[in-house]
């Protein structure tokens, strides 16, 4: 064979391989267009769910009310019948007011308030059955707390449906806003939302191509 024969034979099989790998190239891309819009459409039949559940994670619900003026300090609940009580106290707004909660049965519930001066076991009870929690019965989770020092005012404390608490100055002690107190509100474990590896187009290979091209 002539050496002109030889590097016409090398050329036309260099121009095959690259078409070849061209063409590999150009199926495995659209083997990941068409994982990237399968993904897509699978994360949008999940859309509405998932908006909903974050809704519910961070919506904030009132729990408790904090009326302060001065030394004195009140505090503001709803009863499970629906009517709110005033509890007049003897704790000194001027430090830290720690407010203190436990959950159960995926409720949380208002157990005492106390203050910076007072021992929790020395606070004002809220709920009585709850001055010794059963830690034993599955269904009490876990107690949770919020504490600020307080100026005058109304402040409003509120949970989100994850079991977030916050603590908030509402207004004056007139203010004729609403803090829409609820008893009990219920509170959950919600999914976190992790973003999908690139597992799936890493693992493209000739074998795949192969199988798109000949189905």
């Amino acid at each position: 064979m002539s050496m002109l024969r030889l590097v016409s034979v090398a050329l036309t099989g260099t121009i095959v391989a690259g078409g070849g790998y061209m063409g590999y190239r150009a199926v495995r891309s659209d083997i990941e267009a068409t994982t990237y819009r399968e993904r897509l459409e699978r994360m949008v039949e999940q859309y509405e769910g998932l908006r909903a559940e974050f809704n519910a994670a961070v919506r904030k619900t009132a729990v408790t009310e904090l009326l302060v003026e001065g030394e004195d300090l009140a505090i503001v609940v709803r009863r499970p019948d629906g009517s709110t009580e005033r509890v007049e106290t003897e704790l000194d707004p001027r430090g830290e007011v720690y407010v203190d909660y436990v959950v159960i049965g995926g409720r949380l519930l208002i157990r005492r308030v106390f203050d910076s001066w007072t021992a929790p076991a020395d606070g004002v009870v809220l709920e009585p059955g709850l001055v010794e929690v059963d830690w034993d019965d599955p269904r009490a989770e876990h107690g949770k707390a919020v504490y600020r020092a307080l100026a005058d005012g109304r402040w409003v404390v509120s949970v989100t449906g994850s079991g977030a608490l916050g603590l908030v100055r509402l207004g004056d002690l007139d203010a004729t806003v609403e803090s829409d107190l609820v008893h009990a509100p219920e509170v959950a474990d919600f999914s976190e939302l992790v973003e999908e590896t690139e597992v799936e187009l890493e693992q493209v290979g000739v074998g795949d191509v192969w199988r798109w091209v000949t189905n």
